[in-house]
């Protein structure tokens, strides 16, 4: 893996979801590394969700088929 070094006016910020991290083919994120997650501080909640139309029912089952065919190429990689 590259340095992930933070530079910049962002050094000091906080990223979650892998958006800072520089990965290569074969590299592995491995559970409860400190690069993985934040700083263990909670999330500060910026807004409220009030209201959501969810996907048709149609996507979903275009989903989980596209889920349901990467498994049984054995690349399962959705982690819960």
């Amino acid at each position: 893996m590259t340095d992930t070094t933070p530079t910049g006016p962002d050094a000091g910020a906080i990223f979650y979801h892998g958006t800072r991290a520089d990965l290569a083919v074969g590299d592995l994120l491995h559970p409860g590394r400190a690069s993985n997650h934040g700083d263990g501080a909670p999330l500060r909640i910026v807004g409220e969700l009030e209201s959501w139309t969810p996907h048709p029912p149609d996507v979903l089952q275009a989903m989980k088929n596209g889920l349901a065919r990467l498994k049984a190429e054995g690349k399962d990689v959705i982690i819960d």
